[in-house]
C-alpha cells in the first residue's frame, strides 16, 4: 500500500512539472493518427522528439545498396571485386497497385491523408492500355548479346583480348593512319596498393601496329580503363615505327637467331607458299609486318613482350643479300629443293671475290651465333609396324641416294662447262681492227 502511495505521488509530481500543451513550440510535436468509436480520423498532437531517420531520408535503391553492396571503404580495399555493379529490374514497367484490379494502398501508391482526411483502401477504375505499356517496357530491356566480330578480328580465343583488332591510330597532323591496323598483344589487370585509396586498379595493355608492308611499331599503355588503355598504347606504337626488310616481299633474308631475357628465338626463311608455321604471337607480328612464309622455333619463356621484342630485334639485325655479298666478298646463291637444289645467283660483290673457287659457306652458320635449335625425337608411325610398310620400303630402296646423285651430276655439268654455277668475270669486248 505504502508503495502504490509513492508511486502516484511521483506520478502527480510529474504531471504538475509538464509544461502546458499550448505553450510549446510546434517543432516538439508529433502527430498521432486515432480512430474513434464512429469511424471517422482525428488528428492530435502530443509532445516527443522528431521521427526523421535514414529510413525515411533515403530512397528504396539506396537502402537496397546499403544492404546488398560494399561500402566506399570496404571498395577501397578491394572487396566485392567479382560483384556486379548493374543489377536486373525485374519489376521493370510494374508499379505498386496496378494490377489487374488497380487498388488504392495508402502510403505505397497514394497519401496516407488528403488535407485532413485520411485516405481509405480502395478499387481504382481499370486502365486498358496497361498491357501495352508494359509489353513495351519489357521489349526496351532486351537480352544480353555478344558482340559479333568479323572472324579475322576476334583473336586468338573467344572471350580474350589477345590478337583482336583495336582499329587504327588516331591521325596526326597531315598523316593519317588509315591503312594500320593494330593487334593486342597482352592485357593484364594490375593492382597498386596506396596508403590513401587502398588497391588501386588499372590496365596495362601492349599493342603492335603495323601496314603489312614493312612498317610496323610496338608499344605499352595504362589507363583507368581498356578503352583509355588501347587508344594511348596504339597512338604511341604509331610514334614508334620500324621498318623491316623483307625478301621479295614475303619473308625474311636469311635464318637467324635472336635472344631477349629468357626468350630464345629461331627463324627459318621459307620457300613460296609455305604459310607461317609459328608461335600465334609471332604470326600475328608477321601479318602485320607483311610477311607470309616463315618458320620460327621459341625456347624458354615465351613471355609476349619479350616474345615480340626478340621478332623486332632480329628483323633489324638481319642484312640483305646485296649487304651479306659485300661483307664476305663472296657470292651469294640459294640452292632450293624446287628447283632440285640448282645454285641461283642473288648477289654479288661489287669488288672481285676474296675466296677461293669452290668454297661454299652455310649462311647458317654467320647468324647462329654457335647455337643448334633443338629438335626432338622422330616419333614412329603406327603403320611403320605393318607388313605393307616394309614391302614398300623395299620399294624405295632401289631410289635411294638421288638426291646426291642429282647433285653430282650438276657437278659434273659444271666441270664441262654445260652449266654454270658461278658467273663468270665480266671483260669488256673489244671490236677488231
Amino acid at each position: 500500500m505504502a508503495s502504490s502511495c509513492r508511486c502516484l505521488s511521483a506520478c502527480l509530481s510529474y504531471a504538475r512539472s509538464l509544461v502546458p500543451v499550448t505553450n510549446l513550440a510546434p517543432t516538439y510535436f508529433s502527430s498521432v493518427l486515432r480512430l474513434t468509436a464512429f469511424g471517422s480520423a482525428s488528428v492530435s498532437s502530443v509532445p516527443g522528439r522528431s521521427m526523421s531517420s535514414f529510413l525515411n531520408r533515403m530512397d528504396a535503391s539506396e537502402l537496397w545498396k546499403s544492404v546488398s553492396q560494399v561500402s566506399i571503404a570496404g571498395r577501397r580495399r578491394g572487396r566485392a571485386r567479382g560483384q556486379k555493379d548493374k543489377v536486373k529490374d525485374l519489376n521493370m514497367g510494374q508499379r505498386i497497385g496496378e494490377g489487374r484490379l488497380g487498388m488504392v494502398w495508402p502510403g505505397l501508391n497514394a497519401p496516407v491523408l488528403r488535407g485532413s482526411e485520411l485516405v481509405r483502401l480502395q478499387p481504382t477504375e481499370p486502365d486498358p492500355k496497361r498491357l501495352e505499356r508494359l509489353a513495351e517496357a519489357r521489349s526496351k530491356r532486351g537480352r544480353f548479346r555478344r558482340l559479333k566480330l568479323n572472324a579475322f578480328d576476334r583473336g586468338w580465343t573467344g572471350g580474350k583480348l589477345g590478337g583482336r583488332s583495336v582499329g587504327s591510330p588516331d591521325s596526326v597532323q597531315d598523316f593519317d593512319f588509315s591503312s594500320f591496323d593494330t593487334r593486342v598483344i597482352e592485357h593484364r589487370n594490375v593492382f597498386k596498393m596506396t596508403s590513401t585509396f587502398g588497391r588501386k586498379k588499372s590496365v596495362r595493355v601492349f599493342v603492335v601496329t603495323g601496314n603489312g608492308n614493312g612498317v610496323a611499331g610496338f608499344a605499352l599503355g595504362k589507363g583507368p580503363t581498356v578503352q583509355q588503355a588501347q587508344r594511348l598504347a596504339k597512338n604511341r606504337a604509331a610514334q614508334r615505327l620500324l621498318f623491316a626488310e623483307r625478301f621479295e616481299g614475303r619473308t625474311v633474308f636469311h635464318d637467324f637467331y635472336q635472344e631477349y631475357y629468357f626468350t630464345k628465338l629461331w627463324v627459318e626463311r621459307r620457300p613460296p607458299g609455305f604459310g607461317l608455321q609459328c608461335h600465334r604471337i609471332i604470326r600475328t607480328l608477321c601479318q602485320l609486318v607483311g610477311i607470309r612464309d616463315l618458320y620460327a622455333k621459341v625456347e624458354g619463356s615465351i613471355h609476349p613482350q619479350n616474345l615480340a621484342k626478340a621478332f623486332f630485334l632480329g628483323l633489324l639485325k638481319q642484312e640483305t643479300h646485296a649487304q651479306l655479298a659485300e661483307r664476305t666478298g663472296m657470292h651469294v646463291i640459294e640452292r632450293s629443293v624446287l628447283r632440285q637444289t640448282f645454285p641461283v645467283l642473288l648477289a654479288s660483290p661489287s669488288h672481285h671475290v676474296s675466296a677461293s673457287p669452290g668454297l661454299e659457306r652455310d649462311v647458317k652458320e654467320l647468324y647462329a651465333q654457335g647455337r643448334i635449335r633443338l629438335q626432338k625425337r622422330r616419333q614412329p608411325k603406327f603403320f611403320e609396324k605393318l607388313k605393307s610398310w616394309h614391302i614398300r620400303k623395299r620399294i624405295l630402296l632401289r631410289r635411294r641416294n638421288q638426291s646426291a646423285s642429282q647433285m653430282e651430276r650438276l657437278s659434273l655439268l659444271a666441270d664441262t662447262g654445260v652449266v654454270t654455277l658461278y658467273p663468270k668475270p665480266f671483260t669488256a669486248k673489244t671490236e677488231s681492227a
